[in-house]
C-alpha cells in the first residue's frame, strides 16, 4: 500500500470510530508532508531510520509509513487493529 493512502485510511478509520479530531488531522497532515516530498526522498529517509525528522511526522505516523514502505500495511476495518471485545 502507498504510505499516503496508508495514512489517509487510518485518518478515515479513525474519524470513522470518533477518536478525536486532533488523531485523524494529524495523521491528514502527514499524508500532505509525505505528498509533497520530492521522488526517493521518503525511501531514503526510511532507510536511514529518519522518518521522524519530518515536520508533521510523529511516531505513530511514522510506523504506519513505515510499515506500508516495507509492504506490511493492511487495510483493516477498525483503525489500531483492535476487534470487537478486544481488551486494552
Amino acid at each position: 500500500m502507498d504510505p499516503v493512502d496508508a495514512l489517509e485510511r487510518v485518518a478515515y478509520l479513525l474519524d470513522r470510530q470518533l477518536a478525536p479530531p486532533q488523531k485523524a488531522k494529524a495523521f491528514l497532515r502527514a499524508a500532505e508532508v509525505v505528498r509533497d516530498l520530492p521522488d526517493g526522498e521518503l525511501e531514503r529517509l526510511h532507510r536511514a531510520g529518519k522518518l521522524g525528522e519530518l515536520a508533521g511526522v510523529g511516531d505513530s505516523t511514522g510506523r504506519v509509513i513505515g510499515q506500508a514502505l516495507d509492504g506490511r500495511a493492511r487495510p483493516r476495518g477498525r483503525a489500531g487493529g483492535h476487534h470487537r471485545g478486544a481488551r486494552r
